[in-house]
């Protein structure tokens, strides 16, 4: 209920409320205050996401952080991201829509690339209308939304991003 009624804004951590709407692997999660000094106020809080790093068994892991928003983007034209990287060295990140009909062998979802320089906050805009050609597949179903996945380019290398809000612009 409360994520309808912050709509078009389609995630804020104001507290562990939005939790249940993130699933993780190989990473961890926490809804903590905007590091210093990006933080805009007492009150500016961000989902904290650690990327682990290193190899398991075989391979190396297939780290991500994925977040249930809104289904029904229509009327809108852009996906705004407020990401923050508190650490030393950029952050190349790679964010995928996925909508009800995407199909990871016959339809992979788009990916898009997003690199966050080093001590860095900032606001990433993607046009929902570009989206198709950035990765050459089909345009997702915005009435059909159904997750957004935030994981690291790099295989192997930590890293961590605050997320402070996700949200559609017209």
């Amino acid at each position: 209920a409360a994520r309808e009624q912050g709509f078009p804004r389609l995630m804020e951590f104001e507290d562990a409320v939005a939790l249940p709407l993130v699933s993780t692997r190989y990473a961890t999660v926490a809804v903590e205050s905007v590091s210093q000094p990006w933080r805009r106020g007492p009150e500016d809080h961000a989902l904290r996401v650690n990327y682990l790093g290193g190899e398991t068994d075989n391979a190396l892991p297939i780290r991500y952080v994925a977040i249930e928003p809104t289904a029904d983007w229509r009327g809108y034209s852009a996906l705004v991201l407020d990401l923050v990287n508190p650490g030393p060295a950029e952050l190349p990140l790679t964010l995928r829509i996925l909508d009800a009909r995407h199909h990871w062998e016959l339809d992979p979802p788009p990916s898009l690339p997003i690199v966050v320089p080093a001590g860095t906050r900032a606001d990433y805009r993607i046009e929902l209308a570009t989206i198709a050609a950035v990765s050459g597949r089909r345009q997702p179903d915005l009435a059909r939304i159904q997750e957004l996945f935030l994981f690291p380019t790099q295989a192997d290398a930590p890293g961590q991003v605050e997320i402070a809000a996700i949200w559609l612009e017209k």
